[in-house]
């Protein structure tokens, strides 16, 4: 009948939103953790990691943990990450910025 439906699309309607909300904690809860090991910079999370990886095995790591490849967003923030970098994983280390020359 229709109050049985109705009561069904609400049930359902109130399952999206938790699976939502889920979804956010999740993500949070991941930025939080990233930002323990990491740094923070201007409200954003950073966080090196020392092993040798391609541009998209770099990449995938990042989404993985939640996060995506660090792209500065001004030079202070660019000189803040480079600092960061230079003390987490050394000068001469090379990193992978989300800056690409790739064909979309």
């Amino acid at each position: 009948d229709g109050v049985s439906l109705k009561m069904i699309e609400d049930l359902k309607a109130m399952i999206d939103n938790i699976s939502q909300e889920v979804a956010l904690l999740k993500e949070k809860q991941a930025l939080q953790t990233v930002c323990l090991k990491g740094t923070k910079i201007h409200l954003k999370c950073f966080l090196a990691f020392s092993e040798t990886k391609t541009y998209h095995e770099a990449s995938e790591n990042c989404i993985s943990q939640g996060g995506t490849l660090s792209t500065p967003q001004s030079g202070e923030e660019n000189d803040a990450l480079y600092d960061y970098m230079r003390k987490s994983i050394g000068s001469e280390a090379e990193i992978w910025l989300g800056l690409n020359d790739m064909a979309a």
